[in-house]
């Protein structure tokens, strides 16, 4: 009938598209950093997609805003120190305009049978607010266990405060991120359990919940106008 043609089948076909996109990764791979000790066979291996963007305005002149993201993996050089309760991550890279070499910091803390992230630092300086500065999160991101490494599909936004007088704005945004710290072995996949984000239980059951009701509720829509066209054309 009319109304299956023109209403029915495009809103069918939206939402198995919508479905399609949802368990479908991006083009784009998420950027892989791994960092091997020379005196012990650890490692620490991070994948995802990372994006900083630093906002501050000038007198009587428009909000300034930098970004840097991981799509461009090449640019970043990755590096890392080990030791027996701690690793941090470094990935650095040359800024345009800068004196000095921005560096990204993801510091890991060892504490029994498991490990954590309680610290992102970024050293930065603009062209024109001269001077070495630094913004950091002491914030725990996660906590797992030893051999375990974690996962997170889902955005996290994360702002780093500055520790000087700086009128800079610092956010970095995480997502489809996967860690492991303290890691067996130099090669770059991730072993163990995964644990998952509480972001991303909630964004597993949700979406999935809502397409599916869609669906129906179009079927059983479908269903009832074909029953009242087919006895009108009696």
């Amino acid at each position: 009938s009319y109304y299956l043609i023109t209403v029915m089948f495009p809103a069918l076909l939206v939402l198995i598209i919508a479905f399609l996109c949802y368990g479908t990764s991006s083009i784009i791979s998420p950027a892989t950093f791994r960092s091997s000790s020379n005196s012990s066979n650890i490692s620490v291996l991070l994948q995802g997609y990372i994006n900083i963007n630093l906002f501050y305005k000038k007198l009587s002149k428009p909000p300034i805003i930098i970004s840097i993201n991981s799509t461009n993996q090449e640019k970043f050089q990755a590096s890392a120190s080990f030791e027996k309760e701690r690793e941090v991550l470094n990935l650095s890279w040359a800024h345009n305009g800068s004196n000095i070499t921005w560096c990204l910091l993801f510091q890991f803390s060892k504490f029994e049978n498991s490990y954590s992230l309680n610290k992102i630092s970024l050293y930065y300086e603009l062209p024109d607010l001269p001077g070495s500065k630094r913004a950091s999160n002491n914030q725990s991101i996660f906590s797992v266990s030893i051999g375990s490494h974690y996962s997170c599909q889902a955005e996290q936004d994360i702002w780093l405060d500055n520790y000087s007088p700086c009128p800079v704005s610092v956010n970095l945004t995480l997502s489809q991120l996967k860690v492991q710290a303290f890691k067996q072995g130099s090669e770059p996949e991730f072993h163990g359990l995964m644990v998952q984000c509480s972001l991303d239980y909630h964004l597993d059951k949700i979406v999935p919940t809502i397409i599916g009701i869609s669906l129906a509720v179009m079927i059983i829509l479908a269903l009832i106008a074909f029953i009242i066209t087919s006895r009108r054309n009696r």
